[in-house]
């Protein structure tokens, strides 16, 4: 039933109550709608975009670089998920990258706000914040999918909106994010797309690569993506390439977002927490 009303792998439920709430919290906030801040492609479910803050972002890579390897505060796992040492990962994961790097939510300026609120028209926060790295995997021998490298769509509640930020320099050979617009993944999944272990009918049109989006560029470049309505997937980097990759979520919410404050900083580390405890990452 979801899937038929809402066009998307959601379910039902998610789909209703992400609906609700984002309807309630637009009444709450009484945003007047400005068709013209909003940038075309998002009506798409995506849009790219570079963003502002180069030297912060450098100071925040810097900082990722010096825990990325350390177990103290990164998930290291090998292709059958069990924790290993750095040079046998295929996935490392920083734990909670707010509690470990609290500066990374100064990334979500002005700018990324103004698009956010041409987005949602109510208010919204910061439910999850993560950062991490791929390395090269062979798919013929991953047989627990080491990372998100298969197509599909994301089942969370569907006011959620993520936020892409390249940490590396990314190119076809780094395996990036690789996603279909909203409009190419109601096609594909019109065409038989069943689940990540099986694309049905739709592979020919998933893999002719004719609609295919990728997140490329020099590190910065960012893209906000409604992962629930656009098929997606984790690319494979090729061998001894990396990506690294931080990511935000969003959902609407009955607040305005107050970045600087202490309060909204451990409220998302205890989100963040919370999320890596239902996945059991401790």
């Amino acid at each position: 039933l979801g899937e038929m009303l809402y066009k998307n792998k959601a379910g039902y439920k998610l789909n209703r109550d992400g609906h609700k709430r984002w309807a309630a919290n637009k009444k709450i906030a009484k945003i007047v709608p400005n068709i013209l801040q909003r940038p075309k492609d998002l009506s798409l479910g995506y849009h790219i975009f570079s963003i502002a803050q180069s030297n912060k972002l450098l100071e925040i890579k810097k900082s990722y670089e010096n825990i990325i390897l350390d177990k103290n505060h990164t998930h290291i796992t090998a292709r059958n998920g069990e924790s290993c040492e750095p040079g046998k990962a295929s996935f490392l994961m920083v734990k909670n990258i707010v509690r470990s790097i609290p500066n990374v939510l100064e990334l979500i300026d002005l700018d990324i706000i103004d698009l956010l609120y041409s987005y949602y028209n109510s208010h919204f926060r910061i439910s999850y914040v993560s950062a991490y790295r791929t390395v090269h995997v062979d798919e013929n021998e991953d047989k627990k999918e080491a990372y998100a490298y298969k197509f599909h769509y994301d089942r969370h509640i569907t006011d959620t909106l993520k936020l892409f930020i390249l940490l590396t320099d990314v190119t076809l050979d780094d395996g990036p994010f690789t996603f279909f617009d909203s409009m190419s993944a109601k096609k594909i999944l019109a065409a038989g797309y069943k689940e990540r272990d099986d694309y049905g009918k739709a592979k020919k049109i998933i893999e002719s690569g004719e609609m295919t989006k990728y997140l490329t560029g020099e590190k910065g470049t960012a893209a906000i993506c409604d992962t629930a309505r656009c098929l997606h997937r984790a690319g494979i980097p090729k061998v001894g390439r990396i990506r690294d990759l931080l990511i935000f979520s969003f959902e609407s919410f009955s607040k305005p977002l107050d970045i600087a404050s202490d309060e909204t900083r451990k409220s998302i580390e205890a989100l963040i927490d919370q999320e890596n405890a239902l996945h059991k990452y401790k």
